[in-house]
């Protein structure tokens, strides 16, 4: 980089003579690069022509081929006695599809080879289809018509393979036509000796092949840019004869020439460029190319221009940078002090937010532990209410039982006492007494529901437990608060469900989703019904809560496990039930809980939860009882 106060256009006569070497340069190479093109395109063009006619010329020998099968396959019509019925042929032409599988042949014929007294051979044309081939008048015409065609046919014979004819003319076709020979013997049987042959020779099968049909179909594409031909150059001593060509007639001494050999001729392919043709988009090319090399010769010439001012004007950049350095470090000191003090605002907002985060999260569960003890004292309350009953029965039976034991004591005080007196007081101690047995029995069996639901409800302990026992004491200890009700509750829990789970959670759910059935499924004076069923499959527990209640529309199904969503508002609850319970559901229980429900049919709630508590799953399968 030059120093600063260096001129920026030091040595300027030097550097236009640097700008115009290189616009000389570009020229010159752009020009040879063109010219190189040219010839390039121009080769390449020659070797596609080349392929064109390599191409045409391997598909005249995939035909001549198929020909050859066929004609090879006609060898073997003839019957037992050397002739063929009309029949026969008929059904032996039609299974070539006539021209779909042999394009290009006009006919298939057979002729049987007769020899006359001069050992001179005549082959009368005997068989002929299709029936309305244009060659149909070679029928019962001798098919050795010269001694090129007696040649043809003699060399079949003797070397027992399908020999081409040379070019011919046949009434009813417009051009000449070759004919594909193959030779029949007699039985069938194909001598091994060449003099044999001659000599066991009874027939020729032929194919006649119209020559224009045959190179016209292969030949469309390369006729447009030239002229096509096809000559015979035949291996026996026949005169080279023009077999094909097209109408389009080109001028000149480059031709294009291949050679394809089959049935023992030799055709020579040959095609002639038209004048010009291929030179037209050569040159276009080669002049796009001397074009796109004038524009980059132009283009780096301004480029080489444009780096002198780049560097002229980067000079006077560094020497502004330079002076501009001082402000932009003051600023940048300024900019970490103001990161740094945003830093530490943020950092203070963020300790405030966990602060609040951590109040919100001892506030949900002293919520969740205030809604626990309102419901154990709902409990509390309905069990209280319960005990009325068998204890007031108690109190009233004890006092008339203390009431007949004055009446006794009096009686025998008095010396009154008689044997009926004495039996009826026992007849009816006995009644008192069976009264207050039922009583405290009743009392009792409501105080260890209550005892067993309370400490399930106030602890989280896990233990193993019978799930139709958990649900019958948490429905036992819900009747008295809804005795008054006007829907019931009903169970279908099987027996035997064997859970290792915490039945305190789990009854919490239970009463919570009976309670939030019960509140808010059936209309004041509604009849109505709660049914708790469940079942278990592959040790995960499902059990479900279904009331027929008037059910929840999509959008508040939607947010009823929300935190304090409530569709009373104003009229009690605090909306945290249903959230409690999918809380507990995934939490301690492992397990999910959702809801489905339809307007005017009712609302069921499914709860899956794992037999085994997952604190204990592994423990558990660890020992045959843990199975269910």
């Amino acid at each position: 980089m030059l120093k600063s106060g260096t001129p920026l256009l030091h040595h300027r006569a030097q550097r236009r003579w640097i700008v115009a070497l290189v616009l000389l340069l570009g020229t010159a190479l752009t020009w040879v690069s063109g010219t190189k093109v040219r010839e390039y395109e121009l080769a390449q063009a020659e070797a596609e022509v080349d392929r064109q006619v390599i191409a045409v010329a391997e598909e005249v020998n995939r035909r001549l081929q198929r020909y050859a099968v066929a004609v090879v396959a006609g060898a073997g019509v003839p019957d037992a006695r050397d002739t063929v019925s009309t029949q026969a042929w008929q059904r032996f032409v039609q299974s070539f599809q006539l021209p779909y599988w042999l394009d290009g042949v006009s006919a298939l014929g057979y002729a049987p080879l007769q020899r006359d007294t001069d050992e001179q051979w005549r082959a009368p044309v005997q068989r002929l289809e299709p029936a309305n081939t244009p060659v149909r008048a070679l029928v019962n015409q001798n098919l050795i018509r010269d001694t090129r065609m007696a040649d043809a046919v003699m060399t079949a014979v003797r070397a027992n393979e399908a020999i081409l004819s040379p070019r011919m003319v046949l009434a009813g076709e417009e051009s000449g036509v070759v004919m594909l020979l193959m030779p029949t013997y007699k039985g069938g049987q194909v001598p091994i000796d060449s003099e044999e042959r001659r000599r066991l020779a009874v027939g020729v099968v032929f194919a006649v092949i119209n020559l224009d049909t045959l190179f016209q179909s292969m030949s469309q594409w390369i006729e447009t840019k030239g002229s096509f031909s096809v000559i015979d150059a035949p291996i026996m001593e026949d005169p080279e004869m023009q077999l094909y060509q097209s109408d389009t007639v080109a001028e000149g001494n480059h031709a294009h020439n291949v050679e394809v050999s089959a049935g023992g001729r030799v055709w020579k392919i040959q095609f002639k460029e038209l004048a010009g043709h291929a030179q037209v988009s050569d040159r276009g090319r080669s002049q796009l190319t001397i074009a796109v090399g004038a524009l980059a010769t132009l283009l780096l010439t301004i480029a080489i221009a444009y780096q002198v001012a780049l560097r002229e004007r980067t000079e006077r950049q560094l020497q502004d940078s330079q002076r501009s350095e001082d402000t932009v470090r003051a600023l940048n000191d300024e900019l970490e002090a103001r990161v740094t003090a945003r830093t530490a605002e943020l950092s203070a907002r963020s300790n405030e937010l966990s602060l609040s985060l951590e109040q919100m999260q001892r506030m949900q569960n002293e919520l969740v532990e205030a809604e626990k003890l309102a419901s154990l004292g709902a409990l509390v309350a309905g069990v209280a209410h319960e005990l009325n009953t068998p204890i007031g029965n108690a109190v009233t039976a004890a006092s008339t039982l203390h009431h007949h034991m004055n009446e006794l004591k009096e009686t025998v005080a008095a010396g009154n006492l008689r044997r009926s007196v004495l039996i009826g007081f026992i007849e009816q101690s006995d009644q008192i007494v069976a009264l207050v047995q039922r009583a405290c029995s009743r009392a009792a069996d409501l105080v260890s529901s209550f005892k067993q639901v309370a400490v399930d409800q106030t602890s989280e302990k896990q233990r193993p437990f019978d799930l139709l026992e958990i649900v019958e004491d948490n429905v036992t200890s819900l009747r008295p608060t809804i005795k008054k009700a006007t829907w019931t509750i009903e169970t279908a829990v099987p027996k035997g469900i064997q859970c290792d789970s915490f039945p305190g959670p789990l009854g919490q759910i239970l009463v919570n989703l009976i309670q939030n059935a019960g509140y808010h499924a059936f209309d004041e004076g509604k009849t109505g019904s709660v049914t708790i069923s469940a079942s278990v499959t592959n040790e995960v527990v499902e059990l479900l809560v279904t009331d027929n209640g008037k059910g929840m529309p999509p959008d508040v199904l939607t947010h009823i496990f929300d935190p304090f969503f409530t569709t009373t508002l104003g009229k009690g609850g605090s909306g945290l039930g249903l959230s409690i319970c999918r809380n507990i559901a995934t939490g301690i229980l492992g397990g999910s809980l959702h809801a489905t429900s339809q307007p005017g049919v009712g609302t069921t709630f499914h709860l899956r939860f794992p037999a085994v508590a997952p604190a204990n799953l592994k423990a558990r399968k660890s020992t045959p009882e843990s199975h269910l």
